[in-house]
């Protein structure tokens, strides 16, 4: 909500997203309570991470490939070829397969 009266268009952002002018919105701004400094973090030697081998096996698993790569490059250089076959029997049988699914 802006809050605008004419005579200053200097605008204040107020606690809440809230703008105002003026002398109203340095007075708001000036009585709000500033936040205190975070306090560092005390860590004893009794605290302890760990981490378990899962998470790297599912990174790894990740970035591997589900391909093939020498099967894939059989079936090219035999369709390239000319000597990769299917026997009709197969197909057919995927195919009705397929259908009853």
């Amino acid at each position: 909500m802006a809050v605008l009266n004419g005579i200053d268009s200097n605008l204040t952002t107020l606690p809440g997203g809230v703008t105002g002018t003026g002398s109203a919105a340095a007075a708001v701004l000036a009585n709000t309570p500033k936040p205190a400094p975070a306090a560092a973090a005390k860590v004893s030697s009794e605290d302890l991470a760990s981490v378990s081998s899962t998470g790297g096996l599912v990174s790894q698993a990740l970035n591997t490939s589900d391909v093939r790569t020498e099967k894939v490059a059989a079936l090219q250089a035999a369709i390239a070829n000319g000597s990769y076959n299917v026997s009709s029997s197969d197909v057919a049988n995927k195919i009705v397969d397929s259908l009853l699914k």
